[in-house]
């Protein structure tokens, strides 16, 4: 992933990490929809993940990700 990211052009780039920003966001809001235990070691990861703003952090990346995908050829976007 770290290759890819640094050493492949920036759409490759964006696909490659795009899938992060969606697992944690999933993880992190199906996580909190749980009964919490006090005490929790991981709260604050869950906190910064199932919050409203990496929410909408994620829908800016999405948006970023489909301008760039939009301007691939299919060749690219295959």
């Amino acid at each position: 992933m770290t290759s890819q990211a640094a050493l492949a052009p920036v759409e490759v780039a964006i696909a490659t990490v795009l899938p992060c920003f969606w697992i944690y966001k999933n993880t992190g809001d199906f996580i909190y929809r749980q009964k919490q235990a006090e005490g929790n070691p991981y709260k604050n990861w869950i906190n910064t993940y199932a919050g409203e703003e990496f929410g909408v952090l994620v829908e800016r990346a999405l948006e970023i990700y489909n301008d760039v995908a939009i301007q691939c050829t299919e060749a690219q976007q295959a």
